[in-house]
């Protein structure tokens, strides 16, 4: 076996790190598709089986734009593809995210079955829901996402207590929704910043 001192080992390596980068990043994209899985595990009680991670969509996320969306269409389907082609399956969004029509266009052409979808409504009076019925709020969720359902629905950043009794207008729409078949499971996300 050759020696190789420090020196020229940190030497080589930074010369092999060079030639990658002056050689652009074509030179690391794979000519195939890795056939990767991610592990799925049943959600509660709720009859659903998600992949264990999701990929989410609202980085710096707010007034209908994300550090994803802001990526611009093709770069945000470039990596929902990327994720999907290994493996998540689970999609985590929300309206305040602006991030339904991006991944809409991201599964168009993907079998829905094997999707799981999870959006949030935003109910406090600066949201775009707050005097619209849930109803009609969930109906352009699932036109802007291209789909008939929904997986998932949570109240998102219910931080406060009370909440089940002043947010029933909203429990009660979701509850309605999950009854016709709109959406399969309903929830809620409870955290501050």
């Amino acid at each position: 076996m050759k020696n190789l001192s420090r020196r020229k080992f940190i030497r080589t390596g930074l010369a092999g790190f060079a030639g990658l980068t002056v050689g652009g990043p074509g030179l690391l994209k794979l000519t195939y598709t890795p056939e990767i899985t991610v592990d799925r595990v049943k959600l509660g009680n709720s009859g659903l089986n998600v992949s264990r991670i999701a990929l989410g969509t609202g980085s710096r996320g707010g007034s209908k734009a994300s550090n994803q969306t802001r990526l611009g269409m093709e770069k945000f389907v470039e990596i929902a593809h990327h994720a999907y082609q290994r493996g998540i399956r689970f999609f985590d969004m929300a309206d305040s995210y602006g991030s339904h029509p991006y991944v809409g266009e991201a599964i168009k052409n993907l079998p829905r079955e094997k999707i799981t979808l999870l959006t949030k409504i935003w109910t406090y009076e600066d949201g775009s829901d707050k005097n619209i019925p849930v109803q009609e709020s969930l109906d352009r969720y699932r036109q802007e996402l291209g789909t008939g359902y929904i997986d998932i629905v949570l109240m998102h950043c219910l931080m406060q207590g009370g909440w089940s009794q002043n947010r029933r207008h909203y429990m009660d729409g979701l509850s309605k929704a999950k009854q016709d078949g709109i959406i399969k499971a309903v929830g809620v996300s409870c955290h501050n910043w």
